[in-house]
């Protein structure tokens, strides 16, 4: 943020549009949102995309840290849904939850993931990209990756959840969070088996999907996904300025 000099990392720039345009952008273009909640950017800040329905678009000003803005964000939802029932047609309160800093992301992302949840009777879904297809796409992407059944993977910033399992599930999230820095400690601290696993390189990714169940105590799955785009999150200004040569002859 000081080095793009905004007030809000969403709001930096590429390709003469803020990020948070182009994610809703592909949202828009993927044709699958009901309802779409912006949580802790003000309305009056927001560029929306050319044919996105405005009516969709609930603004929900929060601020603190990304915890609190998810598990709040949800909670809205929710209560949002209590009062309209358009917002869940299908009746089960499952959401995307996707942040605004991979402005690569595209319809086919979202749509292929949403695809690859199969018939939602998970609670969570958590999506990876593998470091040939991060690599390839995007080199000298900044990203660290972790080794799971003898190829290595990096988390993507796409999840499906139930909403309405975000509130009891705080305490566990606010750790994980806190943790985020040191991979090895959280996962020492989440589990002690899957800890060692890891340290003789044995970790497989059913391991993985027990790990998460355990953690969030809400039936996990860990989806494999072919689109670097979801995962390239620009966090540093290596990573911005790779996504501006990125975007140059693609996006319009």
């Amino acid at each position: 943020m000081s080095y793009a000099d905004v007030d809000y990392k969403a709001l930096i720039e590429i390709h003469n549009k803020p990020m948070i345009y182009w994610v809703l952008k592909a949202i828009n273009d993927s044709n699958t949102a009901s309802r779409i909640f912006i949580t802790g950017i003000p309305k009056d800040k927001v560029i929306l995309p050319e044919g996105l329905d405005s009516s969709i678009i609930e603004y929900f000003e929060i601020t603190g840290d990304t915890v609190d803005k998810i598990v709040k964000g949800a909670n809205h939802a929710i209560k949002r849904a209590n009062e309209d029932e358009s917002i869940f047609p299908s009746g089960r309160t499952h959401g995307i939850i996707i942040n605004s800093d991979i402005p690569a992301i595209d319809k086919n992302s979202i749509t292929h993931f949403l695809d690859n949840c199969g018939d939602r009777s998970a609670s969570f879904y958590y999506s990876i990209v593998d470091q040939d297809g991060m690599d390839q796409r995007f080199p000298n992407n900044g990203r660290s990756f972790t080794k799971i059944d003898n190829k290595y993977y990096c988390g993507a910033d796409l999840v499906l959840a139930e909403l309405s399992l975000a509130e009891p599930s705080y305490p566990m999230i606010k750790k994980i969070t806190e943790n985020r820095k040191n991979f090895v400690k959280a996962l020492f601290w989440a589990s002690p088996l899957t800890f060692f696993k890891f340290i003789f390189n044995r970790v497989g990714l059913k391991d993985a999907e027990r790990l998460m169940t355990k953690i969030f105590k809400l039936e996990s799955r860990l989806i494999i996904s072919k689109d670097p785009e979801i995962a390239f999150d620009v966090d540093k200004p290596s990573q911005l300025e790779l996504m501006q040569k990125y975007f140059r002859p693609q996006k319009s």
